[in-house]
């Protein structure tokens, strides 16, 4: 994100996104009907990342799954396992 997409942001209380591919802003969610509310924001110590907490409308992802977070890793088998089950995403046929 970039400084005026944070601002976006925290004005429309819904998560609004610099795409550098695109070259312009995008809200989560306008044609997907993925919404991302904005709960709240914090920053780490040095002010390089931010973290957003969101109420996520419906599914987070395309492949259904409530999270794009999905794939836990097992470091004491050194291992990648899914997380959950998936539900058909919105626009399923």
């Amino acid at each position: 994100m970039n400084r005026e997409a944070v601002q976006k942001t925290l004005y429309a209380k819904r998560m609004i996104y610099w795409s550098r591919s695109r070259n312009c802003f995008w809200e989560k969610g306008v044609t997907s009907g993925h919404i991302q509310s904005l709960v709240s924001m914090t920053f780490n110590g040095d002010g390089d990342v931010i973290l957003y907490e969101v109420k996520q409308l419906v599914v987070a992802c395309p492949i259904g799954r409530p999270t794009y977070f999905y794939l836990e890793v097992k470091m004491q088998h050194q291992q990648v396992s899914v997380i959950g089950e998936a539900r058909l995403p919105l626009n399923h046929p």
